[in-house]
């Protein structure tokens, strides 16, 4: 199989595991922010569960492929907010890698699709 052929039929199955695995970052970092730990991560209550709840339910949205492109933006919008008021005052860290590198997921999910086995729902013609 030439490259090219290899390329446009592997590209599905990669965006799968990517928003797989970027769904899951998100559900796993936003859980224990509603369950009651946002103030050991230095937020607010209040404002840790908001962060909490959007990061595990678009997290789970985009783990599943439903939504797409919406599913993405509040998703970007969690990440940007925390690079700029989180991680960038702290300096160069790995936390700050770690955002930008999810970021840039979000980004070639946005540009490319969900990939391979996403809900999708036929539109009514």
């Amino acid at each position: 199989m030439d490259m090219k052929k290899c390329g446009e039929a592997c590209q599905g199955y990669s965006l799968f595991i990517l928003r797989v695995i970027v769904g899951a970052i998100f559900i796993y970092h936003g859980f224990p922010k509603i369950t009651g730990m946002p103030e050991l991560l230095g937020l607010p209550g209040s404002i840790g569960l908001l962060v909490g709840l959007v990061e595990v339910i678009f997290g789970f949205l985009l783990l599943i492929g439903f939504g797409f492109p919406w599913t993405i933006y509040p998703l970007m919008g969690v990440i940007i907010v925390a690079w700029l008021f989180v991680q960038i005052p702290r300096g160069i860290t790995t936390g700050s890698e770690r955002d930008l590198s999810i970021f840039l997921c979000l980004f070639v999910l946005h540009s490319f699709g969900m990939g391979k086995y996403a809900l999708r729902f036929k539109k009514k013609k």
